[in-house]
């Protein structure tokens, strides 16, 4: 580290230190005046700018051409048009009706995570009901019991498929 540099910084940390803030203030001005600028090189903008402009073709293909026209044609329609909108009766809903569709839209939003809450709450019952069940030492020696003899009889299927292959 540059030996003004670590002057400067010394100083700035003893201020800050000391509580004084206009001190402070002008030791980490000088800091920040003592650090190397460090710029791009020459020409860098320049090639970003090269890299990230869209090759020049000179010509629209004749489909956007086509698609901006039609797009101009029915925007002046549209325009044309909107004089014709004051002799068709629109009928737009009330802010009550608006309000009324949204309380009841949120009613039956809520009665639907209510059915999934009871139904989250029926599976939760049923898997307390089998952990008690289980926790139980006669059920849990029954079930490793179960679990044994699953075993036993799983190893000797093997040896008598074991054994049929080899004959």
């Amino acid at each position: 580290m540059n030996r003004r540099l670590h002057t400067d910084l010394e100083r700035w940390l003893a201020a800050e230190a000391a509580g004084d803030a206009a001190g402070a203030e002008d030791a980490f001005g000088a800091l920040f005046a003592a650090l190397p600028q460090l710029a791009p090189h020459p020409g860098f903008a320049e090639r970003v700018v090269m890299e990230l402009r869209e090759p020049e073709t000179g010509r629209v293909p004749w489909l956007w051409k086509a698609a901006l026209a039609a797009a101009v044609s029915l925007a002046g329609l549209t325009v044309g048009l909107l004089p014709l909108l004051r002799w068709i009766p629109i009928d737009l809903p009330r802010p009550g009706e608006i309000v009324s569709a949204a309380v009841r839209s949120v009613a039956w939003l809520a009665q639907w995570l209510s059915s999934g809450l009871d139904l989250w709450k029926t599976l939760a019952r049923a898997g307390n009901a089998v952990g008690v069940a289980v926790a139980t030492p006669e059920i849990a020696s029954a079930m490793l019991g179960s679990a044994m003899l699953s075993v036993v009889a799983l190893y000797t299927l093997h040896h008598l498929l074991v054994y049929e292959r080899r004959v």
